[in-house]
């Protein structure tokens, strides 16, 4: 092993020492030349930068020495056109066209201005008479069908807005423990509902969200989710119109406690979850 390593090294000396300078002098050349490359290329980018520039600046020169040729001829006819008497009704003419343009245009401003004003004095008019679907008073609770293998949840939603609710269409939907929020079982899409009159009237409109069948829907799993806080949760999205045909939407979402009644989430929320898995 040691004198095959001697052999290799003795052969590289050799070889090295046979190199003529001609061999040795290349890596130096070729550097050489791309520098110089180098240094014409930058040269050449220089030199265009400046000519651009040049050119550029010419060519804004012309330009004011053309728009001061026009202003300065348009001064010297509009002075001799003054001198001349005959042009007198002609400049009056043009004078009170522009005082009449300027002040149609102020004239339509300002009207642009109060219409802006009365409109928005007339949204919020119809904004402090819009109605409003929200739930009722009656929230219930689930209700478990063990032999159907469903969940009903019966509840009310009245209309709380200063102005009557009319054209009202509206979805349910329901979750079960894990699940998503899934259309009630059987209900129309949509479902619809009778014009809904303002407050101080008290008519509501009760309606429910079913499950839909489920074999595995045992008495010991039906407990266990009356014993779960959010094992079951409804949604409710209405859509309606006032009397000027305007359309409003709204939403509620119920959750059950196993502690008492249930309690409302933020319908954004229940939307969120029903959106992002495809309910």
């Amino acid at each position: 092993m040691g004198p095959g390593v001697r052999i290799r090294a003795s052969s590289r000396r050799e070889s090295a020492a046979n190199l003529t300078p001609a061999d040795a002098e290349r890596p130096g050349r070729r550097a050489e030349v791309v520098f110089s490359v180098t240094r014409t290329m930058n040269w050449l980018s220089n030199f265009s930068a400046f000519t651009i520039a040049l050119l550029t600046a010419i060519l804004i020169c012309n330009l004011l020495i053309y728009i001061c040729k026009s202003i300065n001829h348009f001064l010297r006819w509009f002075v001799l056109s003054l001198k001349d008497p005959h042009n007198l009704p002609h400049f009056l003419a043009f004078g009170s066209t522009l005082l009449l343009a300027v002040f149609a245009y102020l004239a339509w401003t300002e009207s642009q201005r109060t219409t802006q004003a009365l409109q928005g004095q007339l949204n919020a008019m119809l904004a402090g008479q819009r109605p409003y679907i929200g739930p009722g008073s009656e929230l219930g609770v689930p209700e478990p069908r063990l032999k159907e293998g469903e969940i009903v949840w019966h509840f009310q939603f009245r209309n709380y807005g200063p102005g009557l609710a009319r054209e009202i269409k509206f979805h349910t939907f329901i979750k079960v423990a894990d699940g998503q929020f899934e259309q009630s079982f059987g209900s129309r899409n949509p479902s619809t509902a009778a014009d809904m009159p303002p407050p101080p009237s008290n008519f509501f409109i009760r309606t429910a969200a079913l499950s839909a069948p489920d074999l595995t829907l045992t008495q010991d799993r039906i407990d266990k989710l009356l014993k779960t806080n959010f094992s079951i949760q409804v949604l409710a999205e209405f859509e309606y119109e006032d009397i000027y045909n305007k359309k409003f939407t709204s939403a509620f979402c119920l959750a059950h406690i196993a502690t008492g009644a249930p309690i409302g989430r933020h319908p954004d929320d229940c939307a969120r979850e029903k959106a992002e898995r495809g309910a």
